[in-house]
């Protein structure tokens, strides 16, 4: 009984502890309705790609942020690939948004690059791929966890935003992309 009454005590305290570093603060995510933040980066090739150009074209837009070393990412890259294969999204643009690889990899920039190479000929990856190497994008999206989808709208508004992947959840994306579309 005495176990059980100081767990409860350490739980108890450390969620005081959390509460008072983080305060009133919540993780600031982008909201389904409101404006999609804009963002610049580079491909694999160098290219630059902005965010604000794209949104001009007035395509869905569909951000996947996933990282070499996440498993789940590995079943989602698939199935969005499978997907948008799919005559009737012609005009949906898939980007990938590669987070940042652990630091010892962050050390050696071609490294990282090798490993994204690898992962993108095994899953065979088709559309762009964007290094967000310090994860500043991700912040800016709240991506706290990986995998995280975002759908753009062509009005340049957030219309899904899932964070985490299992099997079934691109049934959701579907839906969305579809509603769009009609």
């Amino acid at each position: 009984m005495k176990k059980l009454s100081k767990m409860y005590l350490l739980i108890g305290v450390l969620f005081v502890s959390i509460q008072l570093v983080l305060g009133d603060e919540k993780i600031q995510t982008p909201m389904v309705g409101e404006a999609a933040p804009t963002f610049f980066l580079r491909n694999l090739e160098g290219e630059n790609f902005f965010l604000s150009r794209a949104l001009k074209q007035k395509q869905i837009i569909v951000l996947s942020f996933y990282a070499t070393w996440c498993i789940p990412c590995r079943t989602e890259i698939p199935t969005y690939e499978a997907l948008l294969a799919d005559k009737k999204y012609e005009d949906v643009q898939l980007i990938y948004i590669h987070v940042g690889e652990p630091k010892a990899k962050m050390d050696d920039p071609k490294a990282g690059t090798e490993l994204i190479y690898k992962l993108k000929t095994s899953l065979k990856m088709t559309y762009p791929i964007l290094f967000d190497r310090y994860g500043v994008v991700a912040d800016k999206y709240g991506a706290a966890s990986l995998p995280t989808t975002v759908v753009i709208a062509p009005d340049g508004l957030v219309a899904y935003y899932h964070s985490g992947f299992k099997p079934g959840d691109e049934a959701k994306v579907k839906a969305v992309l579809q509603k769009i579309l009609d």
